[in-house]
């Protein structure tokens, strides 16, 4: 918006308020930060302080699907000490409400229109949040073997690498998403409920014989999955040198 030759437009931002450069590549990164979050373009197709303002005022961002989405976060130290200290039940409780929101937000989101890039993008983030610390705390406190840690936590450095790159990349919304990606994340849920369900089962060979065969096809669409992901990498990185 110009007025008397100066320009009324707030400037570009990474986030909140950084200046970008226009030829540099951090204005490619503010764009597509701003983009994930949802944020409208001002008048000249920047991305403004002030279209993220009335994103906000006008409740965009603070919606019933993104509060459920975000009570996972605060879920998760529950289920935390739940473990740590020993209280199976408590873990279970919380572990529960996890699984009601998870399956929840997506829905009401959907159902009052709601749904956007920032929900999409806050849904991905919480979860790889709470499986991961999840897994690691079940590692500390000696209910992970470490073959079985190693595995989960070289896919979690994979997903993660990946994710990076395609956000240095300029990708909307910064997040990879591929099918085998979407079945691994659904057993590693499968795979956390189970072994805080075990807090509270009584040790037997029927709960360790499926401890095994629910990490054994975790471990395999782990392997697929971080294949697929690897593969994207590499097109990214053969894309960039072109």
């Amino acid at each position: 918006m110009l007025q008397g030759g100066r320009n009324l437009w707030p400037a570009p931002l990474n986030i909140y308020s950084m200046r970008c450069r226009p030829d540099g590549g951090r204005q490619r990164c503010a764009r597509t930060t701003a983009g994930a979050l949802g944020f409208p373009r001002a008048p000249d197709g920047r991305w403004g302080l002030m279209s993220a303002q009335n994103h906000l005022e006008s409740g965009g961002l603070v919606t019933v699907g993104n509060t459920l989405t975000f009570a996972r976060l605060i879920l998760l130290p529950v289920v935390i000490a739940g473990i740590a200290t020993g209280h199976g039940w408590i873990a279970v409780g919380a572990m529960a409400a996890v699984l009601v929101t998870d399956l929840l937000d997506g829905r009401i989101a959907r159902r009052l229109g709601q749904a956007g890039p920032f929900g999409a993008t806050l849904d991905s983030t919480v979860d790889f949040v709470l499986i991961y610390s999840l897994f690691i705390a079940f590692y500390a406190s000696g209910r992970l073997a470490l073959y079985q840690f190693v595995v989960i936590y070289i896919a979690m450095l994979v997903n993660l690498t990946v994710q990076m790159v395609a956000m240095g990349g300029g990708k909307a919304g910064g997040v990879v998403r591929t099918a085998s990606a979407k079945v691994t994340g659904a057993l590693q849920y499968v795979y956390l409920l189970f072994l805080v369900a075990r807090e509270v089962l009584p040790a037997s060979r029927a709960v360790a014989a499926a401890d095994i065969v629910i990490f054994l096809l975790l471990a395999g669409s782990i392997l697929i999955s971080s294949s697929e992901f690897l593969a994207r990498l590499k097109g990214s990185y053969d894309a960039g040198e072109s």
